[in-house]
């Protein structure tokens, strides 16, 4: 487990399409194609916006939805498809991108497609009280299903098992509103009522944040209450 503290949004979220970008070239490296997934909420906007940018062999990438609220349509503003799109998916040339409505037959579809290859990249942002994707408290810990519906049943999301399948994550979670989440996900062990504690044990993952997502922790807590840490790295200089 790392931990990027970077001194604003802006850079974090340039860091956080950096990394992901390596990520992907070295899978196109390596196997000629990469796969990735991710979400597409205020987390992760500076992100999603530098990525788009990077120059990538994109025609051999292939990107997942991570969640949809049911019954949507596609031109609704509060669709995740539709976000996954415009600030993304529209931009560049991707191989192909995989979608759902929330229908069952939508979830099976984009199901047995993830479950072809691994992930190699998962790009997502934390919410307020923990979730990740639409894993709200109290998580399901134990589904073994790529997506599931939630719940209060007018989610689907993707597993956090599956989530732990990835090769790699980065998690995005700038701006003091993220401050209190922060300091309780990296102060508790895996727990379901954070359903980003369970991140925490991924092999290969990076927690993006930025100076007032990080002012209730620092090095010596994140270690002692993370024995995985391996990394806690800090921008420095003044927040521009």
């Amino acid at each position: 487990m790392r931990i990027v503290v970077a001194r604003n949004s802006k850079e974090l979220g340039d860091e956080a399409a950096r990394l992901t970008a390596e990520a992907l070239m070295t899978a196109v490296r390596t196997k000629g194609w990469a796969r990735m997934a991710m979400t597409t909420g205020a987390s992760q906007l500076e992100a999603i916006a530098a990525l788009s940018k990077q120059n990538l062999p994109w025609h051999q990438i292939e990107l997942f939805q991570v969640c949809e609220r049911v019954g949507l349509d596609d031109d609704d503003r509060g669709s995740c498809r539709k976000a996954l799109k415009d600030r993304f998916a529209k931009r560049i040339p991707l191989a192909k991108v995989h979608c759902m409505d929330g229908t069952e037959e939508s979830v099976k579809r984009i199901s047995r497609e993830v479950s072809r290859a691994p992930i190699d990249v998962l790009m997502i942002g934390m919410g307020e009280q923990g979730q990740v994707g639409f894993n709200s408290a109290p998580a399901d810990l134990e589904a073994d299903a790529p997506y599931i519906l939630t719940e209060a049943a007018d989610q689907v999301t993707m597993t956090l098992g599956q989530m732990m399948c990835a090769s790699r994550v980065i998690v995005c979670a700038p701006y003091a509103i993220h401050a209190e989440n922060v300091y309780e996900v990296m102060t508790h062990r895996l727990t379901p009522m954070l359903p980003a504690t369970v991140l925490k044990l991924h092999r290969n993952i990076d927690w993006m944040l930025d100076r007032e997502s990080a002012a209730r922790i620092g090095v010596e807590l994140t270690a002692r209450c993370n024995p995985e840490l391996e990394e806690y790295k800090v921008f420095e200089g003044p927040t521009e």
